[in-house]
């Protein structure tokens, strides 16, 4: 079964072929980041992977494919993290502040008047800082 990157269904990988996969997309995200994608070949990842031309080729149809590959693979760790115990309920967190802010934020504008125009800024800015929006 062939995906839109021109490799393999990973469903139909083994743990030691996910591995390898695996290996070289790590490889190939560190040559592209601190190389660039022109000048990273596949000779270079394949070194660095540590897996033979034919490898690379079963695994990633061409450069496009592992390109395109490596970009889906950062972006699904970056996903992960955010999506792991370590944030778990920020968004509610955040609301709950909002909550506990907004009236403090109404009786400093409301002591300090809306024309004093200092104040204003600095207590709004406040405001936009606690709900994310700055």
């Amino acid at each position: 079964m062939q995906m839109n990157d021109g490799s393999r269904d990973l469903r139909e990988r083994t743990g030691k072929g996910l591995a390898t996969r695996g290996r070289i997309l790590e490889h190939a995200a560190d040559l592209i980041y601190t190389r660039g994608v022109h000048a990273t070949n596949n000779e270079l990842v394949r070194r660095a992977a540590g897996v033979s031309g034919s490898q690379l080729s079963h695994y990633f149809a061409n450069k496009e494919s592992l390109v395109r590959a490596v970009i889906d693979w950062q972006a699904e760790s970056v996903l992960g993290f955010h999506r792991s115990e370590r944030f778990a309920g920020l968004d509610t967190r955040l609301v709950e502040a909002r909550r506990t802010l907004e009236p403090l934020h109404d009786d400093m504008c409301a002591v300090y008047g809306p024309d004093d125009e200092e104040t204003r800024v600095t207590v709004d800015g406040v405001h936009l800082q606690e709900c994310g929006q700055v």
